[in-house]
């Protein structure tokens, strides 16, 4: 007996292998591997879009002016609980470091901000999307693509500052519709 378990167990083993390899060589193929370093490039990526947006403004939670440099990009739906809105501009903000990090994104001011400078309408919308896109899926190559893409928006961004001080507020909610679009991770956005 002991040699037919060897024996099926040399099986199931090789079975494993054959199939670890054709998996390995079908993610290759399709570009479906996951990269986290390349998710956390394109959040990286997104943030400064975000930060280069709201330049000038105050903490979307706290309403107070700080130095450039201590200020996050704070999401309302934190990426934690939703991920799948992680990248999403309408959800992301500037926020002081503070608040992102020490009153666990104060999200009683974000809102009462958001309604404050841009109506019931963005916190609907926002809501509206927090659900919306639970089955965004992106593949490395598509997200190697984002980060493209939003390293260009950036150095528009950038060029566009370079002739004011910032954004209005019209402008910076109609740069995030617009950017979204353009990244194209979340269609049939606002």
């Amino acid at each position: 007996f002991p040699s037919h378990d060897n024996h099926e167990k040399e099986e199931a083993r090789e079975q494993r292998l054959q199939w670890r390899a054709k998996k390995a060589e079908l993610s290759a193929e399709l570009g479906a591997k996951k990269d986290p370093n390349t998710v956390q490039e394109l959040q990286r990526k997104i943030n400064q879009l975000v930060r280069a947006i709201d330049k000038g403004h105050p903490c979307i939670s706290s309403d107070r002016t700080y130095k450039e440099f201590l200020y996050d990009a704070g999401h309302c739906h934190n990426v934690g609980s939703h991920p799948w809105i992680r990248f999403h501009l309408l959800n992301i903000w500037k926020q002081s470091k503070f608040d992102n990090g020490q009153k666990d994104g104060n999200k009683e001011g974000y809102r009462a901000n958001l309604i404050n400078l841009y109506g019931q309408d963005v916190i609907n919308e926002l809501d509206s999307i927090e659900y919306a896109f639970q089955d965004v899926r992106l593949m490395k190559h598509e997200i190697e693509a984002k980060i493209k893409i939003v390293k260009e928006l950036i150095k528009e961004v950038t060029k566009a500052l370079e002739t004011k001080t910032r954004f209005t507020l019209e402008e910076r909610l109609q740069l995030r519709i617009e950017y979204n679009k353009r990244i194209g991770i979340y269609a049939d956005t606002k």
